[in-house]
């Protein structure tokens, strides 16, 4: 929301007493189309909401679920990028996605559209959003996580210097909102992790196999 309402250009100016409204104008987010590459259980809640705020919502996922007939409809990837006024992630990261917005991902986006990623960092090739974004080939991003965030993101490195440059050049950007890796830090959320692990271990002690196991 803050990316579609130009709330961080906004607070750039103020910054510098600059209360000017040139170049500010939004669109209304019932009047956007959101592209949400990866349906499962997270995107799918995202999708339920956006459609609640009026939007179209479309989404590229290989399952297709039939419970969301009513709340978006499948298309390919670059029928997303094309026609995606906010596009957001919420795919796992495996061979399969890394780098999967990439610089052809990210020219085939709309000057005028957002890029939320909300998954995992290397899902999003960090130069080559740099590169948009600095050539206005999109108009902004929020990035929850980022490639080479571990051993700085949940420390406190306060008076020292961070030994990542493209975060530094994402932070210094107004049109880009950044957060470390705490999209999924809610009450509920963490006392979810902790139950499901509390009682997986019961059910392996027990002798069962756990509904979450990864191979």
């Amino acid at each position: 929301m803050r990316l579609v309402r130009h709330l961080g250009e906004a607070s750039a100016r103020e910054a510098k007493d600059d209360y000017t409204w040139a170049g500010l104008q939004a669109h209304e987010i019932h009047n956007l189309t959101v592209g949400i590459i990866g349906a499962g259980k997270i995107g799918s809640a995202v999708a339920r909401i956006f459609r609640a705020l009026g939007s179209t919502v479309i989404a590229n996922d290989p399952v297709h679920r039939p419970e969301l007939a009513d709340t978006l409809d499948y298309v390919d990837l670059p029928t997303l990028l094309k026609r995606a006024d906010i596009v957001t992630v919420h795919t796992p990261l495996d061979e399969t996605t890394h780098h999967l917005i990439n610089a052809q991902a990210l020219e085939a986006m709309k000057p005028s559209a957002f890029l939320i990623n909300a998954a995992r960092g290397p899902i999003v090739d960090t130069p080559a959003l740099i590169k948009a974004l600095q050539t206005k080939s999109i108009a902004g991003a929020a990035i929850d996580t980022i490639e080479r965030e571990a051993g700085i993101f949940e420390k406190d490195l306060s008076g020292t210097k961070v030994d990542n440059q493209a975060l530094e050049t994402l932070k210094a950007m107004p049109n880009v909102e950044v957060s470390p890796h705490i999209g999924f830090y809610t009450d509920a959320a963490v006392n979810a992790m902790v139950n499901i692990s509390l009682n997986d271990v019961k059910t392996i002690l027990e002798g069962g196999t756990s509904e979450h196991q990864v191979d």
